[in-house]
């Protein structure tokens, strides 16, 4: 699947992407991540700022790291993914795709917990994008801690209010805390809202918590 960069995909096409990855499985071997260290202020870039600077700025990191991690990570180099990744991230601290590839990197290592830090400042560099809480959201839903991906979810629907995907997401998680009224509720204003894909329907369905006569989308 080819990932767009600049400028950013719409929402949908990003929560796809996550999804698709869900399948990689984690290495065999230890590694050693450095931890976290942001850039001074003044060497930190916006992802979402249309201005001219910033955004040939993020480009231009982009340019030399983008390809170079995911080169690395598709021949399994991933102590050399996650020092490209990390170099955009202190860049770059929002920037969606290199977040999502940071929670790949780090659920590969079988060290989850390594793309807390960049989240956590991501949030603390721009608090007001919901795509950074989406992102920890997914994290924490793949390593099962369902009850803080639904805090991160719920923000971003404070942020974000009307997007289908983060009701989809929410909706998910309350299914797996067998939360099912919740879990409905969610997935019908996803799915009222144009959500495409089936599988929490599917999922309320098989336990009688979804009309059985309604075809999925």
């Amino acid at each position: 699947m080819t990932i767009r960069l600049s400028p950013l995909p719409t929402k949908e096409v990003l929560f796809v992407l996550f999804f698709s990855l869900l399948g990689i499985s984690s290495l065999g071997y230890a590694i050693e991540f450095k931890t976290f260290q942001p850039n001074s202020p003044a060497n930190q870039n916006d992802y979402f700022s249309t201005d001219s600077i910033s955004t040939k700025r993020v480009r231009t990191v982009e340019r030399h790291h983008w390809d170079k991690a995911r080169q690395h990570k598709e021949r399994g180099e991933i102590q050399y993914a996650f020092g490209d990744i990390d170099f955009i991230l202190r860049y770059v601290p929002n920037h969606p795709h290199a977040l999502m590839q940071m929670s790949e990197i780090s659920m590969a290592a079988g060290k989850p917990d390594t793309v807390r830090p960049y989240l956590d400042y991501a949030i603390q560099y721009r608090p007001k994008n919901s795509s950074t809480h989406i992102i920890y959201g997914i994290h924490l839903h793949r390593t099962k801690n369902y009850s803080e991906a639904v805090q991160h979810y719920k923000r971003a629907l404070e942020l974000d209010p009307k997007a289908s995907e983060t009701h989809y997401n929410l909706g998910l998680s309350y299914f797996e805390l067998k939360e099912y009224t919740l879990a409905q509720k969610h997935a019908k204003i996803a799915y009222d809202r144009g959500y495409p894909l089936p599988g929490l329907k599917d999922k309320l369905r098989q336990l009688g918590h979804w009309p059985a006569q309604e075809n999925s989308p």
